[in-house]
C-alpha cells in the first residue's frame, strides 16, 4: 500500500496513524497539492490528499472512506469505529465535530494567508472561525475517559488539535 499525501494534512495524519494501529504496512508518498498538484491529480481527480493505493493498484480516496476500508479489513473486532448503535452514533459525532473544525479552521486560515488581501471577506473569517471554535469546545466538553482503547474519534481529534 502507498499512503500519497504529507503528514501536515490532519486527513493524512489521521489515516497514517490509523494504518500504524492497525499494524498495516505502507510507504508514503509525499506528494504536495500545491507543489505536485498536476502529479497529484493522476492519483486522484479531486488533486486531494489522502488516497491510498492498494497493493492491486485501486485508490481509495478521502480520509473517510480509507478509514472504512481500513475497518472492513481488520473486522469489527479491531475496527477502529464501531459497527453499529449508540456508539458508532456517538464517535462518527465526534469525528464530525473535529473534521468540522480542521475545515473551519483550515478555511479562516486560507482565506487569511492565500486569498490577496483586498479580496479577504472578514465576516466568512470569523463565522469560520466561530463554527470551528464551536466544535473545539463541545469537543473539549466530552469525557475522554483515560485507560480506553485508541480509537478514530480520539485519533482525529488528536490529529485535529496537532493541526490547530
Amino acid at each position: 500500500m502507498i499512503l500519497v499525501g504529507q503528514y501536515d494534512s490532519p486527513f493524512v495524519r489521521r489515516v497514517a496513524v490509523s494504518l500504524r494501529v492497525l499494524g498495516f504496512a505502507y510507504e508514503h508518498d509525499t506528494r504536495s497539492v500545491f507543489a505536485d498538484f498536476d502529479a497529484m491529480r493522476q492519483v486522484n481527480p479531486l488533486g486531494r490528499i489522502p488516497s491510498l493505493v492498494l497493493d492491486d493498484g485501486e485508490v481509495l480516496i478521502d480520509s473517510a472512506a480509507i478509514l472504512d476500508w481500513l475497518d472492513g479489513e481488520v473486522g469489527r473486532e479491531r475496527a477502529l469505529i464501531p459497527a453499529s448503535g449508540a456508539e458508532r452514533r456517538k464517535a462518527l459525532r465526534l469525528i464530525a465535530l473535529a473534521t468540522g473544525a480542521i475545515d473551519k479552521i483550515g478555511a479562516a486560515t486560507y482565506e487569511r494567508i492565500v486569498r490577496p488581501s483586498a479580496f479577504r471577506w472578514p465576516e466568512w473569517m470569523e463565522r469560520c472561525r466561530t463554527q470551528g471554535e464551536g466544535a473545539i469546545a463541545a469537543l473539549a466538553a466530552e469525557p475522554w475517559p483515560a485507560g480506553t482503547p485508541l480509537d478514530q474519534a480520539q485519533i482525529t481529534t488528536a490529529c485535529m488539535i496537532r493541526y490547530v
